[in-house]
């Protein structure tokens, strides 16, 4: 139930706050996204022609739906940053029964991966502040 975005590297802390700052920031965008691409109507494959009674008594029909049903999956959204003697973690987790029927579908409902949309949108094209030759350099 968890997307980790994981970075292991030598004990280097005191040198790399800026890093652990960036990977905080990029928890917190990948929580941010994951929620819009929840809430945001698109094409999902497979829920052509399909009909759903919503929680809040709407009718979604056809494929050009949002994935909020009844909130409780995206509202059970953590982002959770720490850092330990050789890593700094990342993880976007859902306490929700739903997830995986929602995330990789089950035989009678497709997959929605709204987690893989929105790390996509949040990583294209980020670097990371500090280049491995860099992190050489510090760790010696």
């Amino acid at each position: 139930m968890n997307y980790n975005y994981i970075s292991g590297f030598p004990k280097i802390s005191h040198k790399l706050r800026g890093y652990h700052k960036a990977l905080e920031q990029i928890g917190a965008e990948i929580g941010q996204e994951s929620r819009r691409v929840m809430l945001q109507p698109q094409h999902w494959s497979g829920f052509e022609g399909r009909l759903t009674r919503r929680k809040n008594k709407t009718i979604a029909y056809g494929s050009f739906r949002n994935i909020v049903d009844t909130g409780n999956l995206m509202n059970s959204q953590k982002v959770t940053v720490y850092q330990d003697n050789n890593e700094t973690r990342v993880t976007v987790s859902y306490d929700s029964e739903y997830y995986d029927y929602v995330r990789y579908g089950t035989r009678l409902v497709p997959a929605r991966d709204w987690v893989t949309i929105a790390k996509n949108k949040v990583l294209r094209g980020k670097s990371l502040p500090i280049r491995v030759s860099e992190l050489n350099r510090l760790s010696t």
